[in-house]
């Protein structure tokens, strides 16, 4: 029995050591998950914060323009000044 004791000495030491490092390195990467989780709802809360400080000055007239209603009016104002230039280069 004593011969035993003698054999095994450092074997709690391996053992604690093959268990603790995977602890460690878990709970580290699960404070960092943690972290990372509190940082993008921050990030998400002060872009929707910035949208309403932005939108509280919404003009109501501007209700009635659309993408639609822009395009169309870009695209009226390129023909006239196209039809502009082909008469001045007629004349």
């Amino acid at each position: 029995m004593v011969n035993f004791c003698t054999k095994h000495k450092g074997t709690i030491a391996v053992f604690l050591t093959l268990i603790l490092v995977p602890t460690f390195i878990f709970s580290g990467v699960m404070i960092d998950g943690s972290r990372i989780m509190a940082s993008k709802n921050m990030i998400s809360g002060a872009g929707d914060l910035a949208m309403n400080a932005a939108l509280s000055n919404y003009n109501e007239k501007l209700n009635d323009w659309t993408i639609l209603s822009v395009l169309i009016g870009i695209i009226q104002c390129c023909f006239v000044s196209k039809i502009r230039f082909s008469q001045r280069d007629a004349a």
